[in-house]
């Protein structure tokens, strides 16, 4: 067994344990909202650092979310508030290196579900930890210096949100997100090359991540503006199986490794809810 699942054997049942005692804890607060759902636009600056290299552009996202809150069934015995969301989010635009090779197309999709509980501590404040399972896979092309470079992570977010009543009919909600990284992978495509196809496989890194988001509620929907920032840093892959030494993307690969990377987003988000 290795580290990461030495850890994630240790923390889920600990987390269940965790959840289980607090399940029946007096509530304060009224119930929130059963089912909701969530439609977003964004704007966000991206920048990447690698050895070598460095890239920045502006990406716009669309994203859709739906969250359960309330009861669920478990064996032989039902949780109160507890919390479940799936998310989904888009996001493309272009990218510059290092003042070559600019316009480069980038394209972000990015699927995760969550589990937490609410604490309904007052009348007006929610403090919800949760924990899931996320998939990001970046894309980028660039026609005549490469087909296809894709990425993939697949992590584990680890967070806390804490909603809070203002009154006159505005809350606050901020977000809290480490993201244990479990696995990913670099896969180039390069018909330029004899060996076009290049894969690097990732285990080390983390992730992430906070937002403080703004809520007015109107007469039928919930509208939200919510700034954020999101940072990825991944330690160099594994040594591929691939045998070769060359630059790509401005980037020397040598000992057949993928180099370390850190990436930082910072934007701002309007949405709808309802």
């Amino acid at each position: 067994m290795d580290k990461k699942q030495s850890i994630l054997t240790i923390l889920i049942p600990v987390l269940v344990i965790y959840l289980y005692f607090f399940m029946t804890a007096d509530s304060f607060a009224d119930a929130p909202k059963k089912h909701i759902w969530e439609i977003g636009a964004e704007a966000s600056y991206i920048t990447n650092k690698m050895p070598y290299l460095k890239s920045h552009g502006v990406l716009y996202g669309l994203d859709l979310s739906h969250t359960y809150r309330g009861e669920l069934p478990l064996l032989f015995t039902k949780i109160n508030h507890c919390m479940l969301k799936i998310e989904g989010k888009g996001s493309f635009g272009k990218i510059d290196n290092n003042g070559s090779l600019d316009n480069t197309g980038e394209h972000i999709l990015e699927f995760r579900g969550l589990a937490g509980y609410d604490f309904l501590i007052t009348k007006k404040n929610i403090i919800t930890p949760y924990l899931g399972i996320g998939y990001r896979y970046l894309k980028t092309n660039k026609t005549g210096v490469w087909d296809e470079n894709k990425i993939i992570y697949l992590y584990s977010p680890i967070g806390v949100e804490i909603n809070t009543e203002l009154g006159k009919r505005w809350s606050i909600a901020t977000k809290l997100e480490y993201d244990y990284f479990l696995w990913g992978k670099v896969h180039h495509v390069n018909s330029s090359y004899v060996s076009g196809d290049n894969e690097f496989n990732q285990e080390r890194g983390y992730g992430l991540r906070g937002s403080v988001k703004f809520q007015k509620k109107a007469d039928k929907v919930e509208l939200a503006i919510e700034p954020f920032v999101k940072y990825w840093y991944i330690k160099e892959s594994k040594i591929s199986s691939y045998n070769f030494s060359r630059s790509l993307r401005g980037v020397t690969y040598y000992n057949n490794t993928y180099p370390k990377n850190h990436s930082t987003e910072i934007g701002i988000r309007f949405a709808v809810r309802f």
